[in-house]
């Protein structure tokens, strides 16, 4: 318990964006990694940011892709506007206007700063960020996984690939083995 205390003092003590490492990771699939976060971050505005570069997106590049994918340019374009449209309704500042998706992220937290958070109905602590680097040390069971997805999920994902809100990620602190603050080192 009070290294938990520790972790939760360190980070709630952040002043800005700062580097955390979290080491030791397991995933639902085995998978053991070390990564190196950016946390305490604001996820508005990484989400603005995205809407900026996607907004500047031209027709010239949807084409590109289109032409790189095989994939009918209106389906191209049809993705486009509609991260384009789903990032504006949850950049609403009115709750209401938001999608369900995150309606359901905020309402199923409880936050303790920008980068820790409680689930309310299991009551795990977890840690956010982006994503900076990552080691894998044991190597995850992943099935092989046929490609299901439709053209225009194929399109999303190419121009979410250069988001910033791709590498966010929320780590379960009782899945962590140590975490690194500050150039304080915490055993979990």
């Amino acid at each position: 318990m009070t290294n938990i205390k520790t972790l939760i003092d360190q980070v709630s003590s952040l002043k800005g964006a700062k580097f955390i490492s979290v080491r030791g990771y397991q995933n639902q699939q085995g998978e053991v990694s070390n990564y190196v976060i950016n946390a305490n971050i604001s996820v508005d505005n990484a989400k603005r940011k995205d809407l900026e570069m996607l907004q500047n997106i031209t027709d010239v590049k949807v084409t590109e892709i289109s032409r790189k994918l095989k994939i009918d340019k209106e389906i191209v374009s049809t993705a486009h506007a509609e991260l384009i449209a789903s990032l504006e309704q949850n950049l609403s500042k009115n709750f209401e206007d938001r999608n369900n998706q995150s309606k359901g992220q905020s309402d199923a937290y409880i936050h303790i700063g920008r980068s820790l958070r409680i689930h309310k109905e299991t009551l795990e602590l977890h840690v956010t960020g982006l994503k900076q680097s990552k080691e894998i040390l044991v190597k995850g069971d992943y099935p092989d996984k046929k490609e299901t997805r439709r053209p225009k999920t194929i399109a999303k994902d190419v121009f979410r690939k250069d988001t910033k809100m791709q590498n966010f990620r929320d780590f379960k602190i009782g899945k962590i083995t140590e975490m690194r603050i500050s150039g304080t080192t915490i055993e979990l």
